[in-house]
Order: C-alpha cells, then sequence, then structure tokens
C-alpha cells in the first residue's frame, strides 16, 4: 500500500494535468474537499471545483514541501504556480491536512489565503451546483448559463430555440445541458425540474428569465395579453411552485426572476410588457415570503437597455446610433452588455448575497435614479 506522501505526490501530478477526471480519481466516491469559501462532497462536486480552475488557470506548477502525520493522516506543506490563459502566473502556498483510506483521499482539508488567487476562489463559487435557466439560448439568459458554468456550476438552459441552444453547448461542453421546451407548458415543467436537479433531487439555482416582448397598449390583443402573461409571469409562478421541494433539498436554494425596468415606470403602449414585469416585482416579494421557511432565497434583478439580440433589431443593426439615444437615458451614457446582468444574477445567486432575499436589483446604468431631466443641469435663482 502506497504511503500518504507517495499518494499525495501523484495526486499533485494529477493536479498538474488539469483534467478533472483524473483528479477525482485520488478521492472515495463519498469524500469531502474543504477550502476558503469552498465545502464540496463527492465526486461530481470535487470534479466541477477542479473542471473551474482549471479553466480559469489552465497552467499548474506543484511543488511540496514537508509532510507531517502518519499513513492514514497527515498535514502537507506545499506552494503552488498558477498560470491564466493570458500567461499570467500567480503564486501561492499552503498546508493541506489529507486523510486516507487505502489509495484513496477520504478528506482534504487546504489552508491558504486566497487573496492572491481570487480568481480560482471565484471560478469554484458554485462549483457542482445544479441550475436551472430558462430563455438560455440567447441574449442575458446565454450570458447567464455560461457564467454559471465558468464558475463551477451544471447548468441545464431551457429555451424554443433549439439552434441557439445547440451553439451554447458547442461553447459550453459537457456542463451545459440543453433542453428544448416552452416553458408554459405544464406538462414539460416538472420534466425541467427533474432535468436540472442533481441525483439527490436538490436543485441549487433557479433563474426566471425566459420573456416575450409583445408590446401592446390601448389596442393590445387578448392574444398578446394572454401571451406575455403565461411567459413573463405565470410561468415563473409555476416554476418555483413545482421546484420548491428540490431546491429545499440544497444547502445553497436561491432564486432570481429577470423583471425589468419597465416594471418600475409608465412607458408608452406598454401596457402588457410592463404589467408582466410589473407583476414579476412582486411575485418575487410573495415567494420570497412564502418559501423563506425552506431556506429559500428569491430575488429578481430589473435589466435596464442592454443590448441583446431584442434591442438590435429593434435598433435595425445600428447600434452606433442608438446606443447615443438609449444611453442618454441613464447616468451611465451607454447601454450594458448581456454579461453584466449574468454578473448581478450570479451575485444574488451566490452565498454572498445570503442574507438578500425578497429584493430588487436594478442594473440599468443608473437609470432609475434619475428624473425625465436626464443628465441636464438647470439653475434657478429666487
Amino acid at each position: 500500500m502506497s504511503t500518504i506522501e507517495e499518494i499525495a505526490r501523484v495526486y499533485w501530478q494529477a493536479e498538474e494535468s488539469r483534467d478533472p477526471d483524473r483528479i477525482v480519481e485520488f478521492f472515495s466516491p463519498d469524500a469531502t474537499w474543504v477550502g476558503p469559501g469552498v465545502n464540496l462532497r463527492g465526486h461530481e462536486q470535487i470534479r466541477g471545483f477542479y473542471a473551474a480552475s482549471a479553466a480559469a488557470f489552465p497552467r499548474l506548477e506543484v511543488e511540496l514541501g514537508r509532510v507531517m502525520g502518519t499513513d492514514e493522516e497527515a498535514a502537507i506543506e506545499w506552494s503552488a504556480v498558477f498560470g491564466d490563459g493570458a500567461g499570467n502566473r500567480r503564486g501561492l502556498a499552503g498546508v493541506n491536512l489529507m486523510r486516507t483510506d487505502g489509495e484513496r483521499i477520504v478528506s482534504l482539508t487546504t489552508y491558504h489565503d486566497p487573496s492572491s488567487l481570487a480568481d480560482p476562489v471565484a471560478a469554484a463559487r458554485f462549483a457542482g451546483r445544479r441550475v436551472l435557466v430558462t430563455g438560455a439560448a440567447g441574449g442575458i439568459g446565454a450570458a447567464t448559463a455560461r457564467r454559471f458554468v465558468e464558475e463551477g456550476a451544471f447548468v441545464t438552459g431551457v429555451d424554443v430555440d433549439g439552434d441557439g441552444l445547440a451553439r451554447q453547448r458547442d461553447a459550453l461542453g459537457e456542463r451545459f445541458t440543453p433542453l428544448v421546451a416552452d416553458i408554459t407548458d405544464t406538462a414539460a415543467q416538472a420534466q425541467m425540474i427533474a432535468a436540472a436537479a442533481g441525483p439527490d433531487g436538490a436543485l441549487d439555482v433557479l433563474v426566471n428569465n425566459a420573456a416575450v416582448f409583445l408590446l401592446g397598449g390601448l389596442d393590445a390583443t387578448e392574444e398578446q395579453w394572454r401571451r406575455t402573461l403565461d411567459v413573463n409571469l405565470l410561468a415563473p409562478a409555476q416554476l418555483v411552485a413545482l421546484a420548491a421541494d428540490a431546491l429545499g433539498r440544497s444547502a445553497h436554494p436561491a432564486v432570481v426572476n429577470v423583471a425589468s425596468i419597465s416594471g418600475h415606470v409608465a412607458q408608452a403602449n406598454r401596457w402588457t410588457y410592463n404589467a408582466s414585469k410589473g407583476g414579476v416585482l412582486e411575485l418575487t416579494r410573495c415567494q420570497a415570503l412564502d418559501l423563506a421557511p425552506r431556506g429559500v432565497r428569491v430575488n429578481s434583478v430589473s435589466p435596464g437597455f442592454i443590448w441583446t439580440d431584442v434591442l438590435d433589431r429593434g435598433a435595425g443593426g445600428d447600434r452606433e446610433r442608438w446606443e447615443k439615444v438609449w444611453g442618454s437615458y441613464c447616468l451611465l451614457q451607454r447601454c450594458a452588455e448581456p454579461e453584466e446582468v449574468a454578473e448581478a444574477i450570479a451575485f444574488l445567486a451566490s452565498d454572498a448575497a445570503s442574507f438578500v432575499t425578497g429584493a430588487d436589483l436594478p442594473v440599468d446604468g443608473g437609470l432609475l435614479a434619475t428624473s425625465a431631466e436626464g443628465t441636464a443641469a438647470h439653475e434657478f435663482a429666487s
């Protein structure tokens, strides 16, 4: 039987390979892996952590120091140099407390200062967690799915756009599962949750992002009203209700609903869309109240002018012209990228927002903070 030092040395060689499948073979099926901000159990979560770390830092060199302990449990000093995709190198040193059973690691606890290596900590923020994102084929949904995958999660993306989901799968790899479905199909809603949940039936994060933009005012048709409310308001309510048990099984459950600045303000000829998004804001508060006893946090984001395909079509493809117009409505004088909303969604879903629920986070460049005067200055004298 190998000594713990021998196991440690070949384990770190596997780490240097950056191959998650090779690394996870050194752990027992129910092994624990604990570090700053990370508490993992089992092959799936550990593999997710190493996959995210390898994506952030594809190169690694490790040198072992002293090994102090027995052949079953020892403290092992180490130093490492991580290299990112841009060729930057960052050093890190620490001590691992490792416990083995035969040839397998059953417990690994690492002690180090993560401040010099912030990216892997961020990359591991959702390691091994199960996430469901609706409207994931493009725009904010696609950016959100990408953010969670990059940070170690297993993401199920739902959309009616099969081609868009296929492109996502090609770009994101095996930790992204595409599911072509209409979120208003009640028969398919349970399938979405089952597909996204882990083997233990737990769902960690639900992002209700899918929406339709059937803008109608005084002349809005009944079909526009019904389709808008079914997709934008009723489906998120139904999905959260159906997912409540699965979310309750998670140690880190969170729901993020995508509302809009349009739910906060009046806009001409937008009765349908604005009413649906105003409903999402109130739905979020009610869901947060009723799911709090289960430990499930529910929040929303309210995007402003985000340059998605929808906005691009509205601009006729002329971003240079229309960004000046739409950007002038907010303090930052520009439109946002979908990734900027994805970052806000990831924050609300993360442990960093552990005491935030029932809240709405505007991602609007300051639009809701301005008056009708915008950024113009007017001097008044008495």
